[in-house]
């Protein structure tokens, strides 16, 4: 069989995922037909070297990426908090990227130790499927109990899940619609939020509906999933409601509340005025007439496309796996460019997957002077004996 035999298809699809592409428009960037790209996916056949490098330029992807085994990412099951208008380009594309974040933490992993993942209790299957929103409530509550968060408003949600063993990502997906994912790969929970919506009340809220996906749902089978998707995505966000605004704690908050109150309660909380409305009517604080009428207010203030202090609360960020990257270069565990050859990744990937400032990866990153060009090409490297007769290594200029 001719061709490159190390090439694995299912890498061409994770890395057409990765990019938002089809197999169709990777055919019109590199002049091969959609039969022949098929095969590529399917194993039928195997692409020629210099095919694998359109491929590999194409997709700004190594070829390395290609020739490595694909792994085994465990269950099927991946949850989306998304508008229903999503498309599945959009859905692939975040589950590519957290795979490919599993697949950089393995790499870290032989080298850090992340803290211990702590998440007490996981609903069974059984458990996921007769959930009603008291028990919810008891065991976003649970969970507050259990990571010693208290009741009242949670200074950094994200800090939270990573000391907790959560590895979490936050990157622009290119779409308004898509806001998060999550998945259990194997025995650590993966987060991917997205951050096209520039909101920090907003991604906070999204996080905390996925840590209810990873809590109350890690059990149920594709089918449960996609049978009772509304009803799960209403469970998930009851739970980001309760865990982010416990009853016991909000409700004074949001008693007698105004629209201009509730900017007061958001700042304290760190929860969207949206957010907080639904949660005083849910706690039977607000009634259903007044509620209306907050919203049509809420309408009138044009506060559906952005509500006040959206600018001035500050955003939360991973931290894990840049501080992990960054120790190990530190230390000189590996070089930056060893990095890369392990992960069969260019630099954008790395930067963004792991939170990386843009530009880290670089060589150059954070050198803010250097000897000019006419003055480095014309250097020679010269060794003479110190005074303990120890060879010095020095750059001279060549005269």
């Amino acid at each position: 069989m001719r061709g490159v035999m190390q090439f694995d298809g299912r890498r061409l699809i994770q890395a057409l995922d990765a990019r938002g592409m089809t197999k169709t428009s990777l055919c019109n960037l590199i002049n091969y037909s959609s039969g022949t790209v098929s095969k590529w996916t399917n194993g039928q056949q195997y692409p020629e070297s210099i095919a694998v490098q359109k491929i590999s330029d194409a997709l700004q992807i190594p070829e390395s990426w290609f020739l490595k085994p694909s792994l085994n990412f465990g269950s099927e099951v991946s949850f989306f908090r998304s508008n229903a208008s999503t498309t599945q380009i959009y859905r692939k594309k975040a589950i590519s990227h957290l795979q490919m974040t599993y697949e950089c933490n393995l790499e870290l992993e032989n080298w850090i130790d992340y803290p211990t993942v702590f998440y007490p209790r996981i609903l069974t299957r059984e458990e996921g499927l007769s959930l009603d929103f008291a028990e919810i409530e008891n065991i976003a509550n649970f969970y507050r109990d259990q990571w010693k968060l208290g009741r009242g408003p949670i200074k950094n949600l994200i800090k939270v899940l990573e000391n907790v063993g959560t590895i979490i990502v936050k990157e622009q997906l290119g779409s308004t619609n898509m806001d998060g994912v999550s998945k259990w790969f194997f025995d650590r929970p993966y987060i991917l939020i997205s951050s096209d919506k520039a909101s920090a009340c907003r991604n906070r809220f999204d996080v905390a509906h996925e840590l209810a996906h990873l809590i109350l749902h890690k059990n149920l089978t594709l089918e449960d999933y996609e049978l009772g998707y509304k009803r799960i995505e209403d469970e998930a966000h009851y739970f980001a409601s309760c865990f982010l605004c416990p009853s016991e704690s909000v409700s004074f908050d949001l008693y007698r509340s105004t629209l201009d109150s509730l900017v007061l309660v958001k700042q304290k909380w760190k929860v969207s005025i949206g957010a907080l409305i639904m949660r005083g009517k849910a706690l039977d604080i607000i009634s259903e007439e007044y509620a209306e009428r907050l919203w049509r207010n809420y309408s009138y203030r044009k506060w559906r496309q952005r509500e006040p202090l959206d600018d001035s609360i500050e955003q939360e960020a991973p931290s894990l796996l840049s501080k992990s990257i960054k120790l190990l270069i530190d230390e000189k565990v590996f070089t930056k460019q060893i990095l890369k050859n392990d992960l069969s990744l260019y630099d954008h990937d790395i930067e963004v997957l792991c939170g990386l400032p843009k530009g880290y990866m670089s060589e150059s990153f954070g050198t803010l002077v250097q000897l000019k060009d006419h003055i480095r090409n014309n250097t020679k490297k010269i060794e003479y004996l110190d005074s303990d007769n120890k060879i010095i290594k020095m750059n001279r200029t060549k005269l």
